[in-house]
């Protein structure tokens, strides 16, 4: 079971590709940090917040932020490059806080990125690149009517310069974007002062 596991945190960091890895985390530990990953966050936010949390029979990963933190997001980035051309999805859950949640790609550096930030405080999904430390919308779908502690399903998938983004299975939108070309990490990300939940975070070098 090790060795498995080892081979899975090899391929999301970036070591195989061409085939799909699920990450579900029931090989983590309740109440630890989860293996194969990079913590970090903008305002001093603390990396400890990123932990594993048994819900009902299955492991998540959380992210507990802190109430009244305000402005700031936390990231959980995947080490090493990923796939250029790439597919990511997990499962999402809003158990507290209002703020937003979702990927990040592309990853150059902590200001330079292609995200998707789903938002059910405002019941939206957007697409943005984030250049120089400035986020630009190049992507948005509105009036959504998704409920707070329900389980979502979102999915992007990238190939050459379209993106196409998904969620609970159905494309909202897709859009053709040139600035980011290289390969880069690839991340969950979450607000500062919300806790969420995520699940069967996966990687597909295929793009489909």
């Amino acid at each position: 079971m090790r060795y498995v596991l080892a081979i899975l945190i090899a391929f999301l960091s970036g070591a195989a590709a061409a085939q799909e890895a699920v990450r579900t985390f029931e090989e983590d530990r309740d109440g630890a940090s989860p293996a194969g990953f990079v913590f970090s966050g903008t305002a001093q936010l603390r990396p400890d917040r990123w932990l594993v949390r048994r819900e009902r029979e299955n492991n998540v990963l959380a992210h507990f932020g802190e109430p009244g933190r305000g402005r700031g997001i936390a990231f959980a980035v995947l080490p090493g490059p990923g796939p250029a051309n790439l597919a990511v999805a997990a499962r999402f859950k809003l158990v507290a806080g209002e703020g937003p949640a979702g990927f990040v790609w592309r990853c150059q550096d902590a200001r330079n990125y292609y995200m998707v930030r789903l938002d059910l405080a405002e019941q939206e999904i957007g697409l943005y690149r984030v250049v120089s430390g400035n986020r630009i919308r190049i992507g948005r779908e509105e009036d959504l009517e998704l409920r707070q502690n329900d389980w979502h399903a979102l999915k992007v998938a990238h190939s050459s310069e379209t993106i196409r983004v998904y969620l609970d299975g159905v494309k909202v939108f897709d859009v053709h974007d040139r600035t980011f070309r290289d390969a880069g990490t690839v991340g969950l990300w979450s607000a500062a002062n919300t806790i969420m939940y995520f699940d069967d975070l996966s990687l597909d070098g295929s793009d489909r």
